[in-house]
């Protein structure tokens, strides 16, 4: 599913690589956790899965695809249709109502979203919140609404970057539990980075950056 051999990331500006030799893999319904301390490299990791940046060697594959090779706007295409991603400060639209947030990626796509909106908002606790405004949202609502979004066209693989930071403790555990379930009942990989030990228990597999490389924990 997702195979990650030797990648390494290197700053112009700095002398020492970020992280190098980094190899990960994970298989059709299977979730992986990352932790490591600020500045490790776990985001950086992710967007370059997620073909946002590129590494500096090393190959990404995902598909039967090679994300790493890919020209920016066929890694563009090919995320919008085979990665669904949650972000730590949700990015959703404010002018867009919570059923018009969800569809995006599918109206990107062009085509029908592969997962019922009411369906997902069921699975979520959110059924009343279909026609509201984000703005009137709580931050726990909020990323239900972001979890929505990432699996409206059934992705192969769900990248989660700190989902939960923005939340306290409570709805922090709710949201997890969510993520994971929906995730697993979908058969989507699901990698996820956080600082937090209660989402990070949650996955299959837990591993940490650390000085420069990942590793088990």
């Amino acid at each position: 599913m997702l195979r990650v051999e030797r990648v390494s990331k290197q700053f112009d500006h700095s002398p020492t690589p970020l992280f190098s030799d980094i190899n990960l893999s994970l298989g059709k319904g299977q979730s992986l956790a990352i932790m490591g301390a600020s500045g490790s490299g776990k985001s950086t990791l992710l967007n370059m899965i997620a073909g946002l940046s590129t590494c500096s060697s090393g190959r990404i594959f995902l598909a039967d695809q090679t994300i790493s090779i890919m020209s920016e706007d066929k890694r563009d295409s090919f995320r919008a249709e085979h990665i669904g991603m949650v972000f730590q400060q949700f990015n959703l639209i404010d002018c867009l109502c919570v059923e018009d947030n969800i569809l995006l990626p599918a109206r990107y796509l062009g085509i029908p979203p592969r997962r019922s909106v009411d369906e997902l908002l069921a699975a979520l606790g959110i059924t009343t919140l279909k026609r509201a405004s984000i703005d009137k949202l709580s931050g726990g609502e909020q990323q239900r609404v972001a979890i929505a979004r990432a699996l409206i066209h059934s992705p192969s693989l769900i990248l989660a970057d700190e989902p939960t930071g923005n939340l306290d403790e409570n709805t922090s555990n709710k949201v997890a539990d969510l993520l994971f379930a929906l995730a697993k009942e979908t058969s989507a990989s699901l990698l996820v980075v956080t600082h937090a030990p209660d989402v990070a228990k949650l996955a299959d597999e837990t591993r940490m950056i650390y000085q420069g490389s990942l590793q088990p924990i």
